[in-house]
């Protein structure tokens, strides 16, 4: 009697066991998640159109137009600096002491040596004139490449001690390093700092200033009070 009960309680076991949760055909796992696409590539180039919005000038036309007229016999000398180049080298900065090249441009406009440098360094050269930024103006267009994707520009007063316009570092780039749709790039006069004098005067009837100071915004007419735009630049992604 006790074989045959444990064999029939043998028996139960076996086949309780070869069904429910205990056995049978293994469960499919769930299928994975799909991965999200990777995105896109930013693209290495960028083009910008742009508008532009002059405030004090000494272009007839823009004066026609209501820009404020730059002092009599005042006007901006032949060279100029308009450079694209990477986050933090910028030619200058407001605030900032001058460079050797930027010394030069301040001193006697020519922004040859200041160009030559940017070049050396792969800077993208934009122009080196006033007439070739003015043949920018004709055709709006800014192309910039994420190797170089901030702006500086500068040209110089003259004359004057070692006045000069221009902005610094305007950059394209957002925080995560795409293309901005819109930037705007805030012209302004600035006092470079490196000769003392307060009247349109040529640097070279002026002393220097010992020891230089930095980089500050201008405030003398008609750049008064400081920061008064000289011309606004709005440039847009196409």
């Amino acid at each position: 009697m006790t074989f045959r009960t444990g064999f029939l309680l043998a028996s139960a076991l076996l086949v309780t066991g070869c069904g429910g949760d205990g056995g049978g055909a293994p469960t499919t796992p769930p299928a994975a998640t799909p991965a999200p696409p990777a995105p896109a590539p930013i693209p290495g180039t960028a083009t910008y159109v742009f508008v532009y919005e002059p405030r004090i000038s000494g272009n007839p036309v823009a004066i026609a137009l209501g820009a404020m007229p730059l002092p009599e016999g005042v006007d901006l000398a032949s060279s100029a600096a308009l450079i694209a180049h990477p986050p933090g080298e910028a030619p200058w900065e407001e605030g900032g002491f001058l460079s050797a090249e930027m010394r030069a441009f301040a001193a006697t406009g020519d922004a040859t040596v200041l160009t030559n440098a940017a070049e050396s360094r792969g800077h993208q050269v934009i122009a080196t004139t006033n007439d070739q930024v003015g043949a920018l103006l004709l055709r709006p267009v800014l192309e910039l490449t994420l190797e170089n994707p901030c702006v500086s520009h500068a040209s110089k007063l003259a004359p004057s001690p070692d006045w000069f316009i221009g902005f610094s570092e305007i950059c394209t780039l957002d925080d995560a390093g795409s293309w901005l749709d819109e930037v705007t790039f805030t012209m302004v006069a600035y006092d470079a700092g490196i000769a003392d004098g307060s009247e349109w005067v040529p640097t070279d009837q002026v002393p220097e200033t010992d020891p230089p100071e930095p980089v500050a915004e201008l405030d003398i007419e008609p750049f008064s009070p400081a920061g008064t735009p000289v011309a606004i630049i709005t440039a847009t992604l196409r």
